[in-house]
């Protein structure tokens, strides 16, 4: 059991390392061969795509894991909900932007919403290769229809490619797993999903914000040149080691929930090995990143090395963050949820008040550094807490319960 347990992990991790260097790729070859002009739409596109889409689901992607044999009910439930909530951040983010599509941007989110449901319901019953499917399929067509379409149709617009990539994703997953969720039927108790589903969303909201946002602050506030300058800087730096933190989370809350009681020196054992080996994966994506940039954009961009610095601290940190946010995730009750995304709301309030009143003031990479360096310290905030909350709230009551 153990061994095919362990075959299943390598399987996903390979699925989720595949999609990683595919989107790595597609952020590459679009920084390398179209304007910059189209840089700064699909690194504003692709903010707004992970944000709106990431937060459609109402948290419900991760909830599910508490409801591990509802997940067809919980889809069916959540659909229209999302589809609304998607029409209203939508139109609301294209008043203060003339470059989205709001059609577009609607689709693309939807789809992305369907899939991280998808993904929510497999991982829940440990399907680990299935999850992954679910959520690396797209970025792989994403990059194929890139190549197809530089080579063979070059009007079509990245937006586009994007969501064809998305709605191809999704019918892929429908097929491949819905034997799966045929049997997930069981009916949910939706007040405590949607209490569960709202804390969690105020949780996500701060964090996809927290990661995605800085691009949606420069094109907004500085310019398309400071979110070209970021967007290169974190597509050749920082893919190995964020990929490492995405994959330590999947794998990592289905272990603590399963785990149901975790004691102060097991939450700093996990602590000790996410810090460690994502100080190593930051080590290696800067050595990448340093030979991407030589082979590649060498004659393109000089590297701003302050930038980088602060990303790679950022880098390790969200690998650090993996530990207690999976903690609290798994194991927390709703008042302790509520707690820590209400002062994660605050951490990011404060990160967005700054950037709005000192961002414009700056020149193209001193603004980028600017944001990164918000980010850096909004991070730092959110793992403090969240550790204090993990340890003293939870683990440690949890102790007290045996």
């Amino acid at each position: 059991m153990l061994q095919k347990i362990n075959l299943k992990l390598v399987v996903a991790f390979g699925l989720y390392g595949t999609g990683l260097f595919a989107l790595l790729l597609a952020d590459l070859m679009i920084s390398a061969f179209w304007t910059e002009t189209q840089i700064a739409n699909w690194a504003e596109f692709k903010s707004l795509l992970f944000i709106v889409g990431g937060l459609a689901a109402l948290g419900c992607d991760q909830a599910v894991l508490r409801f591990q044999h509802s997940g067809m009910s919980i889809i069916r439930y959540m659909v229209p909900r999302s589809a609304l909530f998607i029409v209203i951040a939508t139109i609301g983010y294209a008043q203060f932007s003339d470059d989205v599509d709001i059609a577009i941007a609607m689709s693309a989110s939807l789809c992305f919403a369907l899939l991280s449901l998808f993904a929510g319901n497999f991982r829940a019953s440990q399907l680990f290769v299935l999850s992954q499917l679910s959520t690396q399929t797209w970025k792989i067509l994403l990059l194929f229809m890139l190549l197809a379409s530089y080579f063979f149709l070059p009007e079509l617009q990245l937006q586009q490619i994007l969501v064809g990539a998305l709605a191809a994703a999704v019918a892929f997953a429908i097929v491949m797993g819905w034997k799966t969720l045929a049997q997930q039927n069981e009916a949910v108790d939706r007040k405590e999903l949607q209490t569960i589903g709202a804390s969690f969303m105020l949780h996500n909201a701060t964090l996809v914000t927290a990661i995605y946002g800085e691009q949606l602050i420069l094109n907004t506030l500085s310019g398309e040149q400071a979110s070209v300058a970021l967007f290169r800087h974190v597509a050749v730096f920082t893919p190995i080691a964020l990929g490492f933190s995405g994959f330590a989370g999947f794998v990592i809350a289905p272990k603590i929930r399963a785990m149901q009681v975790i004691k102060p020196y097991q939450y700093r054992r996990f602590l000790f090995i996410s810090g460690g080996v994502g100080l190593a994966t930051v080590g290696l994506s800067l050595v990448v990143g340093l030979g991407i940039h030589y082979f590649v954009f060498l004659d393109d961009f000089e590297i701003f090395w302050p930038l980088v610095a602060v990303m790679m601290g950022t880098c390790w940190l969200r690998a650090i963050y993996v530990v207690p946010s999976s903690v609290i995730g798994t194991l927390a009750d709703a008042a302790i949820l509520r707690r820590t995304a209400l002062a994660n709301w605050l951490f990011l309030a404060l990160y967005l008040i700054v950037a709005v009143i000192i961002v414009g003031q700056l020149s193209v990479l001193h603004a980028a550094l600017a944001v990164a360096i918000l980010s850096f310290l909004n991070w730092c905030c959110r793992i403090a807490y969240a550790s204090y909350c993990a340890v003293v709230h939870v683990s440690v009551k949890e102790n007290y319960n045996e």
